[in-house]
């Protein structure tokens, strides 16, 4: 199924999930941050190269969890928007522990749209979520490649 764009000069072009992964970093006090960037919308530019990552544009969004020990985990927060002010460690350290890309197999091209969020910063707040697990504000982007379907 595909639909016209106007305000894209685009395609949308239907797809399916191959594999959507969570990828995994380590923050101090033994938190393990998990992060995925699953995809609602793919549109392909008109006139584009089939192969030129640049010819698509991707809809979704960022989605994060940790994984934290008791003694880190404190009172759910009432409000768990994060303003500036909430920030009380900017720029924490974090190490990957594992990595993949997420995969999408476009129908009508028989291509695969990779994916993989690139964390940039990480920051710790003050607040916590409902399950008392620390809240952080992530900064990151969306590598993209194309690939072609290997039979």
């Amino acid at each position: 199924m595909t639909s016209d764009s106007k305000e894209l000069d685009a395609i949308e072009v239907d797809f399916d999930v191959v594999k959507e992964n969570w990828n995994k970093y380590q923050l101090p006090q033994g938190i393990v941050m998990r992060t995925r960037s699953p995809l609602i919308k793919i549109f392909k530019a008109k006139g584009g190269n089939k192969l030129d990552q640049g010819t698509y544009l991707t809809a979704g969004s960022s989605v994060f969890d940790v994984l934290c020990p008791l003694d880190v985990k404190g009172t759910p927060s009432e409000d768990t928007s994060v303003k500036p002010e909430d920030i009380v460690e900017d720029d924490v350290d974090f190490k990957v522990i594992s990595e993949d890309w997420s995969e999408y197999l476009l129908l009508p091209d028989n291509l695969i749209l990779k994916t993989k969020p690139v964390i940039v910063k990480v920051s710790k707040t003050r607040k916590f979520n409902q399950f008392g697990d620390p809240i952080f504000s992530v900064q990151s982007n969306l590598a993209i490649k194309i690939t072609e379907k290997k039979p």
